[in-house]
This record gives C-alpha cells, structure tokens and sequence, in this order.
C-alpha cells in the first residue's frame, strides 16, 4: 500500500476514533511517515506513528500503543496540549520538534 492511502486510513481512523475522545483537540502525523513521499510503498516492517493531542491540565491517557485498522499498522501515543502550548516547548524536545 502506498504511504497516501495509508495516511487516508489513519486520518479516517482518527476522525471514527481519536476525535470521540474527551478533550480531543487534534492529531498530527510523527516519525519516518513525514519523510516519505506518498506515492511509495509503506515498508512492510514499517507502522505510521499519530500523536493524539488532548486538552488536560493532567498527563495525558497511556500511550495505546500499535494496532493494525484496514491493513495500516497505526501507533497512537497521547499527549497533552500543554506540550504544544509554546514555540519554545516544541522545539526543546527534540520528539516533538521534528515534526514540525
């Protein structure tokens, strides 16, 4: 499957599951996915990481780690808004400053 279509599925992953939850404000594509083009295939060892963005003033809910929906193999991490509530908050870390 090519990296387009999978990213397709994730995002309609994300609209029939992640953006039920409580306080969900938005989610966005990390990891290796952001480098490739979408006309390539997904290597077949190879899963495409979300970051669930969750408006609380508490840690975010555990990661929910990987799962496969319609032959896409999704990791899904939560994290807390106040993670992203700066310019200097991404880009100190490292994780969160790459995909952006």
């Amino acid at each position: 499957m090519n990296v387009g279509k999978a990213q397709n599925i994730v995002q309609k992953w994300i609209t029939e599951n992640a953006s039920l939850a409580k306080n969900y404000k938005g989610a966005y594509f990390s990891g290796s996915v952001l480098d490739w083009a979408e006309d390539i295939e997904v290597p077949d060892t190879s899963d495409i990481d979300v970051m669930v963005v969750i408006d609380t003033e508490e840690e975010a809910p555990p990661k929910l780690g990987k799962f496969v929906y319609k032959e896409v193999l999704i990791e899904v991490t939560y994290m807390s808004s106040k993670q992203l509530a700066s310019v200097q908050a991404v880009l100190g870390n490292y994780h969160l400053a790459s995909s952006f």
